[in-house]
C-alpha cells in the first residue's frame, strides 16, 4: 500500500479498472480456463466462448464492485450507465470492436446481469457467479457436457469476481468526486 495514495476522478478511476482489468484477462484467461476445466471436456470451441462471455462478466463485477464501495456516493443506476457506457467505449476504441460485435458484448453483459434463474444465493458476486456459469451452459440440463461445463464456468467466474478489482484498487486511489 502507498504512502500516499493517488487523487483521481470516478470516471477515470473506472476507466482504469476496465482497462487493468482487461489487460489482465486478456493475458491470463487461457491459462485460467484450463485450470478451470477439472474434467478436461472443453474443446477449442468451448473456451473461446467461455473466454469470450468473460468480459461480460468483469464489467458486472466491476459494476458490483462500485455499488458495493460507492453507494454513498453512485445510485446503482448511475453506476451501471457510467460502467457500461466505458465499456463501450473501450470496446470501440481498444478493442477495435464494430456495432454488432459491440451489440453481442453487450447482449451477454445484460444476460449475465438480468438472469432470472432460480437463485437463492444473497452475496451480489455469488448471483454473478451463478448467472455466468448458467448463461454459459445454456438451458438444456440433459446436452452433453453440461454439468461439466457449468462447473467451469462457475469455477472460472469465482476466479474472476473473488479479485474485486474496485477493493485492489482503492489501496492505491482516493475518489475525488465532483460537486
Amino acid at each position: 500500500m502507498p504512502l500516499l495514495k493517488k487523487k483521481i476522478d470516478f470516471v477515470q478511476f473506472i476507466a482504469d479498472a476496465i482497462s487493468g482489468s482487461m489487460g489482465f484477462y486478456d493475458s491470463n484467461s487461457e491459462r485460467m480456463i484450463l485450470m478451470a476445466d477439472e474434467f478436461k471436456v472443453l474443446d477449442k470451441n468451448d473456451i473461446e466462448e467461455l473466454k469470450e462471455l468473460g468480459y461480460a462478466l468483469i464489467i458486472s463485477d466491476l459494476m458490483v464492485g462500485v455499488i458495493d464501495h460507492f453507494n454513498e456516493n453512485v445510485s446503482s443506476d448511475d453506476a451501471e450507465k457510467v460502467v457500461t457506457t466505458l465499456y463501450v467505449k473501450f470496446l470501440k476504441e481498444v478493442k477495435n470492436l464494430d456495432e454488432n460485435q459491440i451489440k453481442h458484448r453487450l447482449d451477454q453483459l445484460q444476460k449475465i446481469l438480468w438472469d432470472k434463474t432460480e437463485n437463492t444465493e444473497k452475496d451480489l458476486r455469488q448471483r454473478l457467479c451463478f448467472a455466468f456459469s448458467n448463461v454459459y451452459s445454456g438451458d438444456n440440463p440433459n446436452q452433453p457436457k453440461y454439468k461439466e461445463r457449468n462447473f467451469a464456468a462457475h469455477k472460472l467466474a469465482n476466479a474472476i469476481v473473488k479479485a474485486d478489482m474496485i477493493k485492489i484498487m482503492l489501496q492505491e486511489f482516493d475518489i475525488v468526486w465532483e460537486s
